[in-house]
């Protein structure tokens, strides 16, 4: 199994739906070997693959990387590859949004890029987001939400205070590592808790 996957998991960040677009990437088309998305604090954007399940869509997408304005490198070990994507000065606006949860507060160029690669879809049905809620969250998706936090009484208040219908980002678990340092935060986990 890649280290990776066994250190972090499987859980897509955040990142692969509201950031991947700001790449020209649609997380939907990735390969099955995709791993993960992630950002750095230098305003780039990194795609990690398992290089131990390649699939034939990922040959593919390696061409259709090289042809992507964005792209800028490639890191590689024995169990994954890893892409990077530098993200234009003019979106590191949004990347700062992202991190604070703030995506109602993209700018409205990004926005409509992201509604291009994920639709105008919104879930009337229940409190869960579809990514077009979360960029631009309106009042019956805040009541939703409402409605499941708080108790009757208290649900017009709780509109209120819900500006995003999204949880902000784990950044730890969003920006990226390099294998070694998510062995290293995870031996360094257990000797802390062995030192209690």
């Amino acid at each position: 199994m890649n280290r990776r996957i066994e250190l972090e998991g499987k859980t897509l960040n955040f990142s692969a739906r509201l950031i991947l677009p700001m790449v020209d990437i649609n997380f939907k088309n990735l390969p099955n070997n995709f791993i993960n998305s992630y950002i750095t604090d230098n305003y780039e954007v990194v795609i990690v693959f398992d290089k131990t399940e390649e699939d034939s869509r990922f040959i593919h997408f390696l061409d259709y990387t090289k042809g992507n304005g964005y792209y800028r490198d490639k890191s590689e070990d024995e169990d994954e590859l890893s892409l990077y994507y530098t993200v234009l000065e003019k979106d590191h606006i949004n990347i700062d949004a992202f991190k604070v949860g703030r995506y109602s507060e993209f700018t409205e160029e990004f926005k409509k890029k992201i509604c291009s690669y994920h639709g105008i879809k919104s879930n009337k049905e229940d409190y869960t987001a579809y990514t077009h809620d979360v960029i631009y969250p309106l009042d019956f998706k805040r009541r939703q939400i409402a409605e499941r936090l708080f108790k009757p009484e208290d649900i017009n208040q709780g509109i209120k205070l819900i500006r995003e219908v999204l949880d902000k980002p784990d950044l730890d678990k969003e920006i990226y590592k390099t294998i070694q340092q998510l062995q290293n935060k995870q031996n360094k986990q257990l000797l802390d808790k062995y030192d209690k």
